[in-house]
């Protein structure tokens, strides 16, 4: 099978790389290169609560995925700058452009003459988050600030113009982990790992997918959304899985 993938570069995203590289005939990957910087107590400025967040988050995708590093010689690698991809020509891409499937991951918003041809070939977006309660990025730290437990997952959706709209394929829920960050992470993990086990079954077109209803939105988060004030907020909540395992409610699209 040939398989297209647009995504980014931390070990998260390498990981679906490595993943589908072991049995893909034909793997191309678009990948979006930003700095992923290790945060340590030494560079941490003093009172820069954002990141100390991010501190936890990449010491827990570290625990979740290890270290990830693409082998290069299995794949059509294109590395491109973070921010630059709507930047690119279709005719610029095109060889990496003929594939049967394409999964979208973690990359920057999609635009114009990409959008359209993905769209027409089905593409598939990975989204951490449970749709359409939560949609646009940081779904499962909003769900967790809402105290929203039963939405803390992530969701596999045909591509639309529109963001986290499209049609469902399935939810993912990970095993459930007290440690908020952790727990969050293996939901990331969860989802690759069924995706890639459907895609490996040739199962993914026996799915039916399912239309959104966007009157449930709970919130669309964007970037700027997610500030020091808000981390804030979040740890003066104390959150605290223990004891919720009780309030994650089975969706019958969880595969």
């Amino acid at each position: 099978m040939k398989i297209t993938i647009i995504t980014s570069n931390q070990p998260r995203h390498n990981y679906l790389i490595n993943s589908l590289s072991k049995f893909s005939s034909n793997l191309h990957v678009i990948q979006e290169v930003s700095s992923h910087k290790i945060y340590t107590n030494k560079n941490i400025k003093s009172g820069n609560i954002k990141e100390k967040y991010f501190k936890k988050v990449i010491r827990a995708e570290k625990k979740i995925f290890g270290f990830q590093h693409i082998k290069t010689q299995k794949i059509n690698l294109l590395t491109i700058p973070k921010g630059d991809l709507n930047n690119y020509p279709l005719k610029l891409i095109n060889h990496f452009l003929k594939s049967n499937l394409y999964i979208i991951f973690g990359c920057s918003i999609i635009k114009g003459s990409l959008l359209k041809f993905l769209i027409s070939k089905n593409a598939i977006n990975i989204h951490m988050g449970i749709s359409p309660y939560y949609r646009g990025t940081d779904c499962n730290f909003w769900a967790l600030y809402d105290e929203n437990y039963s939405f803390i997952g992530g969701s596999v959706i045909k591509l639309s113009k529109k963001i986290d709209a499209g049609d469902i394929l399935f939810h993912s829920i990970a095993k459930f982990k007290q440690d908020k960050f952790e727990y969050t992470m293996q939901s990331v993990k969860t989802t690759i790992d069924n995706l890639i086990s459907i895609i490996e079954k040739n199962q993914l077109h026996t799915i039916k997918p399912t239309k959104q209803d966007l009157n449930k939105t709970i919130r669309k988060s964007t970037k700027k959304d997610f500030n020091e004030n808000i981390i804030k907020k979040f740890y003066a909540k104390k959150i605290s899985l223990k004891n919720k395992k009780k309030s994650f409610k089975i969706n019958k699209y969880i595969i």
